[in-house]
């Protein structure tokens, strides 16, 4: 059973077997048969199917014919270009051929063009022959043109003609003396257009090349300028374009170093104007507070320092004795302390008390930073509260440095009332001329009289009284006629007369100026027994002290013509604001106040509510920033335990 089985398999496969043969052998023939047919198309006239392929994959002659022709004809086509031509008509033609030139000198020697290639030149010649035969047309239309004209110009007179000749001659000689000026061999003997074409050749040849070198320099300099900016813009690397002249790239590098050599310079520049802030912070405050120190060091030396200072070593010798012997001498060394300018407290003491000074120290800082944009008579306000602590010449994170910066905030609080008192004495000064305007007017008249009888004029006179500033030069001068009538021979003659109402002037003049200035201005005295004309020479020197006092304390005044410039108008308009940072350096001495062993504080009251006088607030500010002076000097230590 298994037998006849497997015999049944293999007669099938036998039979499928002899199916694909036969299948096969029928696509054989179908695929021979149409080789056959196409070779025959082609001439072929054997049976073999093998020979039949090899007949239609062998080149053909009809192609390699095509090519070679293709080829001769394009080459033919270049070459009718004349010799003049090359440099201008041939030059066009070719660059307009370039890629189809590229591809066929890329061919293989013997190689055949594909019939497209071919196709495509072909389709290049035909557009190039109409331009051609354009151009000889219009070149054959041209010589026409001129044989006409020749012909014309023959049938005129002889003497035309001699005189054409006479030009053509001189044309020849020219060109014959130019060829040789550029080292061109001359053919004397060639026909002159022959000359002339060469002579053309030449500068047609001399202008394709300065084309050529414009070109090159034009791309050069775009190059140049490109590497100029990248080096301005700080873009520029080394070794960048190294198409460059060598001379443009050194240009270019220095003109980067510049830039980079600049940007150092200018980190300089700002190290160094930082430098010179903090320079210019320290020299300011060094000098604002010299003088004042210098007084204070006097009276600590010379004052009730000595009693203090003999107590301090008694206790020290107690100390040092009491020590030897074992003794405690905690209560003679903190009597000693109190003595001293020395703060003691501990950590959690001084950071709450800085915690409070600063606060009062940034209210104060705020009002002098808007008083600043108003009038720049400070320095900058940001060394109080400097975005960078090494901006400031104040330690601020330490107590002894804040006491610093406020002592110096309140001498800058100090300088803006002064000024607003400053501003308020030229408001008041020019209400005062009113006043004077009267008196000065009846003094000047009597000096004039006086002096008309003795024969000379009076200066004062030719001052008018009624501008400001003729009444506040009018002193000087009218002090300088006084003292011509008092050493004259008639001075006790006129000496009454002037008494009298001189003395009503130098009233008048010393309270209108001690209400702008706003504070006293002493007097001189006048003796007991004292003869007129003496008086009036006292009060003629009183004069002139008065008004060189009103000249030096107004004298920014006197040249606006005794009017506040627009920064001063508003200064006056701010006295609140102000007033808030005065404020803030009383709280930060009530807060100093209270520390133990701090100096004894007795402090004007601050005046406050409408009517504010700006003279009491400058004498309640004066003692509280001496008083801080004072306590900027005292040291910190930590308690003993």
């Amino acid at each position: 059973m298994a037998n006849s089985t497997i015999l049944r398999l293999e007669r099938r496969i036998q039979a499928e077997h002899q199916e694909a043969l036969a299948a096969l052998e029928q696509a054989y023939g179908q695929l021979a048969e149409a080789i056959l047919i196409a070779a025959r198309k082609s001439g072929y006239l054997g049976n073999e199917p093998l020979g039949a392929l090899s007949h239609i994959l062998r080149p053909r002659l009809e192609d390699h014919q095509l090519s070679n022709a293709v080829r001769e004809l394009w080459a033919s086509f270049f070459e009718s270009f004349r010799q003049d031509e090359q440099a201008f008509e041939a030059k066009d033609f070719l660059d307009r051929a370039s890629n189809l030139n590229i591809a066929l000198n890329e061919m293989e020697e013997g190689q055949d063009i594909s019939s497209d290639f071919a196709i495509q030149m072909l389709q290049t010649l035909s557009e190039f022959w109409p331009d051609r035969q354009h151009a000889l047309s219009e070149r054959i239309d041209l010589l026409i043109n001129n044989l006409k004209e020749e012909e014309q110009k023959r049938g005129s007179s002889d003497l035309a003609s001699a005189h054409s000749s006479d030009e053509i001659t001189n044309t020849q000689t020219v060109i014959s003396a130019t060829m040789a000026a550029l080292g061109e061999g001359a053919d004397d003997e060639a026909p002159l257009h022959k000359q002339l074409e060469k002579l053309l050749k030449y500068y047609r040849d001399l202008l394709s090349k300065l084309r050529d070198q414009s070109q090159t320099d034009k791309k050069n300099h775009e190059l140049f300028r490109d590497s100029l900016r990248a080096a301005a813009s700080g873009e520029w690397e080394k070794g960048q374009a190294p198409e460059l002249i060598k001379d443009q790239k050194r240009i270019v590098d220095a003109v980067a170093s510049l830039l980079k050599d600049l940007e150092n310079l200018e980190n300089d520049y700002a190290k160094a104007r930082e430098e010179m802030a903090q320079l210019i912070a320290e020299k300011v405050h060094l000098e604002n507070g010299m003088a004042e120190r210098d007084k204070r060091l006097a009276q600590y030396e010379f004052g009730q320092e000595e009693d203090t200072e003999d107590e301090r070593l008694a206790l020290y010798r107690q100390i040092m004795a009491a020590q030897d012997a074992g003794a405690d001498a905690s209560d003679l060394i903190a009597r000693v302390k109190q003595l001293e300018r020395v703060f003691v407290m501990d950590d959690d003491q001084q950071s709450q008390l800085h915690k409070l000074l600063d606060r009062q120290l940034e209210t104060i800082s705020k009002s002098l930073a808007d008083m600043r944009k108003i009038l720049s008579i400070i320095d900058d306000t940001r060394r109080y509260r400097p975005r960078l602590l090494g901006g400031s010449p104040y330690k601020l994170k330490t107590l002894p440095g804040v006491l610093q910066a406020l002592r110096d905030a309140s001498r800058d609080v100090g300088t803006f009332v002064e000024k607003l008192r400053w501003a308020q004495g030229v408001q008041q000064l020019t209400k005062e001329f009113k006043g004077w305007k009267r008196v000065f007017k009846e003094m000047v008249k009597l000096v004039s009289a006086i002096r008309e009888e003795e024969g000379s004029p009076a200066i004062s006179s030719t001052i008018s009284v009624d501008v400001s500033s003729g009444i506040a030069a009018l002193p000087v001068l009218l002090s300088r006629d006084v003292d011509s009538i008092i050493r004259g021979r008639s001075a006790n003659k006129y000496a009454q007369n002037l008494h009298s109402i001189f003395e009503e002037v130098i009233d008048a003049f010393h309270k209108g100026l001690e209400k702008s200035v706003g504070h006293s201005i002493d007097r001189m005295e006048a003796p007991k027994r004292e003869s007129a004309s003496s008086a009036v020479r006292r009060l003629n020197n009183e004069l002139l002290q008065l008004a060189t006092y009103m000249e030096e304390h107004f004298h920014e005044a006197a040249e606006n013509g005794y009017e506040l410039s627009k920064e001063e108008a508003v200064l006056l308009d701010k006295q609140t604001e102000l007033l808030l940072a005065v404020r803030a350096v009383d709280g930060a001495c009530d807060i100093l106040a209270g520390v133990d062993n701090a100096p004894e504080a007795s402090f004007t009251k601050v005046p406050s509510g409408k009517g504010r006088d700006t003279d009491k607030i400058r004498q309640a500010l004066s003692e509280r920033t001496a008083w801080l002076e004072d306590v900027a000097r005292y040291r910190i230590e930590q308690p003993e335990f």
